[in-house]
Parts: C-alpha cells; structure tokens; sequence
C-alpha cells in the first residue's frame, strides 16, 4: 500500500476548521482531525481518484470515522497498516515531517559557532536548524512550533534579566536549558564543549605569541638606543604604575592580589589586565594561597572565602578587572 501524507498546511486548516466551525478544543480538535484522516485514508486506498480532501469542516457535520475499528461491506482495513500509513498521531507526522523536510540541527555545524543568538539557541535544543526551521513555510501547523515560539518568549524574558546573554559563547545557555527542562539533543553539549576548548587553546597561543612578539620588539628597540647613544646616562626608573595602598581590603584573596600587583610595579611591568593576571595567578598559584581553580568556561576565579557560612567565592575576569583598577594608578 502507496503511504498517504497530508500537506501541513492543509493539516493546519483541518485543526484550525475543527476548533472554529465544530466548537472543540485544541486537544479535541487535534484527535478528531487524526480520526477524519485515518477515515479519509481507507477510501483513498480504495478509490484514490474519487476521494474527496476537504480543507475545512465548515458547513459539514462532523465526519463518520469508519474502517478502523468496524468492518464495512468492501472488506476491513488493518489498524496497524493506517498507523504506519498516517504516523498514528500528530506528534508521529511531525516527526515523519522534520525528518522528509531535512529540518534536524546539524549538530556538528552548530557546535563549531563561537556564539549562538538566544533564538538559535532555543531552535537547537529543540532538535532543528534554526535557518531552515525559519525558513520553512510549514513548521507552523505542527505543535512543536508553538512549543519553540514559547520557549523563544521565556529566553528573552531570562536575556533581558541578564540570566543569559541575547548573544554568546554556546555553552553559557546549557545551564538555563536544563533548567527549564529543554530536550537538549544528545552529544550536542558534549561537541559544543570539544570546540570551545579548541578555540581557547588557540586564542591563549595566540595572546602568548602576540606578548613574545612585543617583548622582543621592546629589546630590539633598547639595544638599538643603546648602541646609537653609548654613553648617555641611564634614565631614572620609575614603576609604571602605582599600587594604593591606602584602599580597604578585607578578603585575605583580595590582599593576595594587590600584593601580586606590588610585586608587578616593583619588577616595573606594565599594569596587567584581568585576563593577564587570571594567567599569572593560574600559572603560580603559590603567590595567592586563597586561590582554588580558574573555571576558563565562564572566565572566573574560584577562591576560598574569609566570609562566614561561605566556603569558597567566585571573581570574574571582569570584576577583576575592576579591582585592579581600583587598587591602582598609572605613572604619567
């Protein structure tokens, strides 16, 4: 037997028809149009030129389901032959449609973008490429549409509340997926994880040659002054910056970092930035004995904490950042 589909568009009137023109809920409406076609589909099988596909329900009263359970005079139709046929349900053509129309998310694709809008992010935890779903004239009459559009509401609402970015590195948005429950596609989290680390690698090798490249310019260039003026005096050195020490400090973690920053102006190093100093503290954990780990996903410190009933505390690249320039000033 040929398998019968149903275009979603005319599937989207039918259930449309049915909530409008007989009255029903969604819920209802959604099982009697299933029933319709089942029937429909036993007279298609039987006479295929001379059935008639109606697109709405108005001016009709409610269609005979027949063929599926009772024997008519033609002969009986299998049930499970019309549930392979038809899908069995709504949920069964939406999936059969996903997968005719090719609207699955390319996992491997995705995984490789360094950031995702709040809306692609929702699209792909729902299983489909977000363009393509976009894209297509008929995902609408399906229920998961409704599900995504819903989804997409709530995810703006956390963007706007600062809970996850309106754009960002990917794997900022699997924390609020999971906690709303989303159908995350298996191996999606894993593969996204695999490539932010690469792309951190190469961003870290990348900052490493660009800091060897200027400390070997800035030598050339003191030895070419060197040999052009021989005997003129040495400067009088001065740090380039200076560190307050007159700021209130209270957390032992936060006196650990200024002393990093005295012993950084002492050397007569450039003020490092929060990035900077992340690496120095990550690569001599020594000099700061609060320090814990660094958690390059989310570009944070953990540390343990002088606060009572407080354990451990978190500073981020950022709020580091803001510190140093609290805690310091830059020698004119």
């Amino acid at each position: 037997m040929k398998n019968y589909f149903v275009e979603p568009e005319r599937l989207k009137s039918l259930l449309e028809s049915a909530e409008k023109h007989l009255g029903l809920s969604p819920k209802e409406a959604e099982k009697h149009v299933t029933n319709y076609l089942k029937d429909e589909a036993v007279r298609w099988a039987k006479d295929p030129k001379n059935c008639f596909l109606a697109d709405t329900f108005a001016n009709r009263l409610a269609p005979r389901s027949r063929g599926i359970d009772n024997e008519s005079d033609d002969g009986k139709m299998d049930k499970g032959m019309l549930t392979a046929m038809l899908g069995g349900n709504l949920s069964a053509m939406e999936k059969r449609y996903i997968e005719v129309s090719g609207l699955g998310v390319d996992i491997e694709k995705y995984a490789r973008f360094s950031s995702w809008t709040v809306e692609e992010a929702v699209w792909i935890f729902y299983g489909l490429d977000p363009k393509r779903g976009l894209d297509s004239p008929y995902v609408k009459a399906y229920p998961i549409y409704k599900k995504i559009t819903d989804t997409y509401d709530i995810a703006q609402r956390a963007a706007s509340d600062g809970i996850i970015p309106p754009k960002g590195d990917p794997m900022l948005f699997f924390d609020w997926a999971e906690l709303m429950n989303l159908p995350i596609p298996e191996g999606i989290k894993e593969a996204v994880l695999d490539h932010a680390i690469k792309r951190d690698t190469m961003e870290a090798e990348q900052q490493t040659r660009m800091a060897e490249l200027i400390a070997d310019l800035e030598m050339e260039k003191r030895e070419r002054e060197a040999k052009e003026n021989p005997e003129a005096p040495d400067p009088k050195s001065k740090p380039l910056f200076t560190v307050k020490m007159d700021v209130d400090v209270r957390e032992t973690f936060y006196k650990e970092i200024r002393d990093i920053l005295v012993t950084l102006s002492e050397a007569e190093e450039k003020r490092p930035s929060g990035a900077e100093l992340m690496k120095i503290i990550g690569k001599n954990p020594e000099r700061a004995s609060c320090f814990i780990q660094i958690v390059p996903r989310r570009n944070e410190i953990e540390y343990k904490s002088d606060k009572v009933k407080q354990r451990t505390d978190k500073i981020s690249r950022d709020n580091l950042q803001k510190t140093i320039y609290r805690l310091t000033s830059i020698e004119n």
